[in-house]
């Protein structure tokens, strides 16, 4: 990955996938704007990416999920660095349900997995689109129901070569 002298947006960023994915940007200098509920876990983000010669992350505690999540989030965000280049929504989880899991379940997984993605996205549009430039990139979970995932495929599935599919929470690569 190469990016020169961007700034980035991250949430959920202080383990897994969201930890690597500031780590690697502040390894290529990007300033970055990092955001979780942990504060131990992004102090210790900081530290580590301090340690390693890299541009230490901007960090703000907030859950993400939480109904003023996104406005606070966004307007920390914008506060600390001016603007936004690369917003990458990374929040999610899969949610293995029932096929007659309550209302409240669905709920609650439409809203980490979706809604709050798209509403930190909306919230966002005005400073990319003044600037004419900007990335958005979703990582998300699943929390459909197997026997009912409209996107899994059967490894039998001849007519299908060589797609790749988002299944199962993750992009998987089906050779056929």
């Amino acid at each position: 990955m190469r990016i020169e002298h961007g700034s980035a947006n991250r949430w959920k960023t202080s383990q897994g996938l969201g930890r690597a994915i500031v780590k690697s940007l502040a390894a290529e200098g990007v300033k970055v704007f990092a955001t979780a509920r942990n504060e131990d876990l992004l102090a210790s983000l900081i530290s580590e990416i301090e340690e390693s010669g890299s541009v230490a992350p901007v960090t703000f505690a907030q859950d993400f999920v939480a109904a003023d999540g996104p406005e606070k989030i966004v307007a920390a965000a914008l506060a600390a660095m001016g603007h936004i280049d690369i917003l990458i929504n990374n929040a999610g989880g899969s949610r293995p349900m029932d096929i007659d899991a309550p209302e409240e379940h669905w709920i609650e997984g439409m809203t980490l997995n979706f809604d709050r993605h798209r509403q930190v996205t909306q919230k966002l549009l005005p400073n990319f689109l003044a600037r004419k430039a900007g990335s958005i990139v979703n990582i998300s979970g699943n929390l459909e129901p197997e026997i009912v995932n409209a996107t899994m495929a059967s490894p039998r599935a001849r007519y299908i070569t060589g797609t790749v599919l988002v299944a199962d929470g993750g992009m998987r690569r089906y050779s056929f």
